[in-house]
């Protein structure tokens, strides 16, 4: 194309030729428009138009545009990509189509489709834009068939849903043979009237066209059998759920059927390599039962009779014909209906559980540690701390104040006495048995033997369930020449320390004289005075200067 050539052009800049107006009145001519600037003009539209394979039209004006679309649409010079289109098979342009949306044209096409078979056809907002493919260009369906353009027509080339559906491909002719669902693996006689694709394994011992075929396929394909020898390996199942795999080239059945698990059991005295724990009907019965149920089992006691003679400690089951027979491990364990369990110890079963229950042997230990940081270690070990865990703990060295206790390393806790106080010095005594219960936080001492020193030769002491301490002992000392009142005389003050001391406090203290001096109305007296939480004063009076008197005491606290 050229830029106008005519006479009186003017430069718009850059040396570019272009148009001026003509101005008569000022005498300035305006340019010349030559035919060849016009042909020009006019073929380089054209060419747009025509390349974009629009053929002329007088009565359209926007040509022009439709050709601009197409060039920049996905189609234009073969640069289309696959793509998914709407239909392969409508014929006629449908209306209301959305901007884009593709169709492959068939064969027959009408109204604006009409003479484009096999080509695309994109709906551009205004009018339909057909565009012509290569061979090897490919659409796409939304149910997944994909077409592919061959030889000018678009064809299926990977198997639609209806193909799939609609077509059976014969066993014989697979190169590689599934495993298979077939109709029968014992029919020894070919059926009358089967159905295209039936299969069938042919047994021994079978007739008419199937006879010399054993332990083959057989399928019925075309109005005729066809045969295949599969390889070891191969497999089929039958309807009822059984499966059979072939197996030195005979087909054998190697996963039980549903009748055959509903109705049969398996000895477990002859099927298992280990005895499970199981359950049994007795452990006492000497004599074999009349009328056993196949699965029913015994332990044989000694003496037992019959056919279980000689067999004492064995396991005896019943399998509907006989019994079998199972010498069990050591432990082993069986249970009875009535909740009981027994374990096979040293070749005996013996009701281990409740006897190691009844010995106290798991929540038992001697404290170690020391007096007021005990430890424990049960076996078997402790988890860990539940409200509620009780243990026995012999005490080996009195405790001289709060205490805690570790259990097997599971943490320390405190021990308290039942009211949630801590222990005083005493309440732990060497030789005694305490049972402490955890409350979810400490240790409770629910039980313990009450801490106590009752020698009655001398100072002893008691401690009562609900806290009170009962202590006593002896004193003695002479009354002074000095101290004398109305003819009495005094002792000076006789210190006196309690056998222990009280945790709290004291209530009272009882005391008594138990000398008898000479004489007539002598009044021999004892009494306490000053006292606290680990002593007293003790003073003694009568009317004998310097007599040596002795006495005893009872004080209470807690």
């Amino acid at each position: 194309m050229e830029r106008i050539n005519g006479h009186d052009t003017v430069d718009i800049g850059n040396g570019k030729r272009g148009f001026r107006s003509q101005n008569a009145l000022a005498g300035v001519n305006g340019t010349e428009v030559t035919d060849a600037f016009l042909n020009s003009v006019q073929e380089e539209i054209c060419s747009v138009i025509e390349k974009a394979g629009i053929v002329l039209d007088i009565q359209k004006n926007d040509q022009l545009h439709e050709a601009l679309m197409r060039i920049i649409a996905p189609g234009f010079g073969n640069r289309i990509a696959w793509m998914p289109v709407k239909s392969v098979t409508v014929k006629a342009p449908p209306t209301g189509a959305a901007i884009g949306d593709t169709y492959v044209i068939p064969a027959g096409a009408t109204g604006a489709w009409s003479g484009h078979s096999q080509k695309l056809a994109e709906w551009n907002g205004s009018t339909w834009n057909v565009i012509s493919t290569k061979d090897g260009h490919g659409v796409g369906l939304p149910d997944g068939r994909v077409f592919e353009r061959i030889n000018g027509a678009y064809v299926e080339f990977l198997a639609s849903r209806d193909w799939v559906n609609s077509q059976t491909i014969p066993v014989h002719r697979l190169k590689n043979l599934p495993w298979v669902t077939v109709i029968s693996v014992s029919e020894t006689t070919p059926p009358a009237s089967p159905s295209e694709g039936d299969l069938y394994v042919i047994p021994n011992g079978a007739t008419g066209a199937w006879e010399g075929h054993s332990q083959k396929l057989v399928e019925w394909y075309d109005g005729a059998w066809k045969f295949r020898g599969p390889p070891n390996g191969h497999g089929v199942s039958l309807a009822d759920g059984r499966v059979f795999e072939r197996v030195n080239h005979a087909y054998t059945e190697f996963l039980a059927s549903r009748d055959w698990v509903n109705n049969r059991k398996a000895p477990i005295t002859q099927h298992l390599n280990v005895l499970p724990w199981l359950p049994v009907k007795s452990i006492t019965q000497t004599a074999p039962p009349a009328a056993p149920d196949v699965g029913d089992t015994y332990i044989i006691p000694a003496g037992a009779t019959g056919t279980w003679a000689g067999k004492t400690g064995q396991v005896a089951e019943w399998s509907g014909g006989a019994w079998w027979y199972k010498t069990p491990p050591d432990g082993h364990g069986v249970s009875l209906a009535d909740g009981r369990i027994f374990e096979c110890v040293s070749g005996s079963y013996i009701e281990k559980q409740a006897l190691d229950t009844q010995s106290g042997k798991w929540t038992y230990a001697e404290a170690g540690g020391s007096a007021n940081a005990l430890t424990a270690m049960l076996t078997p070990a402790l988890i860990t701390y539940t409200p509620g865990f009780q243990v026995n703990i012999k005490i080996v060295t009195n405790n001289t104040g709060a205490a805690t206790i570790n259990v097997n390393g599971r943490g320390v806790k405190s021990i308290v006495d039942r009211s949630g106080t801590a222990l005083s010095a005493g309440d732990l005594v060497a030789g005694e048995v305490v049972t402490l219960v955890y409350d979810g936080t400490r240790f409770r001492t629910v039980w313990k033997s009450e801490g106590s020193n009752q020698s009655m030769g001398g100072a002893g002491w008691v401690k009562l369930p609900g806290g009170l301490i009962m202590q006593w002992g002896g004193f003695s000392g002479p009354t002074n020449p000095s101290l004398q009142v109305g003819g009495v005389y005094e002792s000076n003050r006789i210190p006196v320390g309690w056998p222990i001391a009280f945790p709290n406090a004291i209530f009272q203290v009882v005391a008594g004289c138990g000398t008898d001096v000479g004489g007539v109305g002598l009044q021999e007296q004892a009494w306490f005075t000053n006292w606290n939480k680990t002593s007293g004063d003790a003073l003694v009076a009568c009317r004998q200067a310097s007599a040596t008197l002795s006495g005893s005491f009872i004080v209470f606290g807690n």
